[in-house]
């Protein structure tokens, strides 16, 4: 699969946006704008016009799928960052940009 650079821009220029406030170990907070990192790019997907992973047993495999990420791996690593080493919105945007979007060198 290839990675969908433009949607995956908008995920890690919505992370560095400073709209959304982080939590971890839950998508959607209780008040608005909270959000995980995983949140995050479910709601650009949204505000963006993707159908919300019909024909999909699990939405984040239909996630996986519309950033053109190359498999699940990348959800258990977002959710590493997020959850687990508890790396800020920024510190996460900056490594899907040198994962998926920094040109080699």
């Amino acid at each position: 699969m290839t990675v969908n650079r433009e949607r995956v821009q908008l995920w890690v220029d919505a992370l560095r946006s400073g709209d959304y406030k982080q939590i971890r170990g839950l998508l959607y907070g209780f008040c608005e704008m909270e959000r995980c990192a995983w949140g995050v790019a479910f709601s650009v997907a949204s505000e963006s016009g993707w159908d919300g992973g019909l024909g999909h047993s699990h939405f984040l495999d239909a996630m996986i799928e519309w950033y053109g990420l190359p498999d699940d791996n990348a959800v258990r690593e977002v959710m590493i960052w997020n959850d687990y080493e508890q790396a800020s919105f920024f510190e996460i945007a900056d490594r899907l940009y040198v994962k998926y979007l920094k040109d080699p060198e």
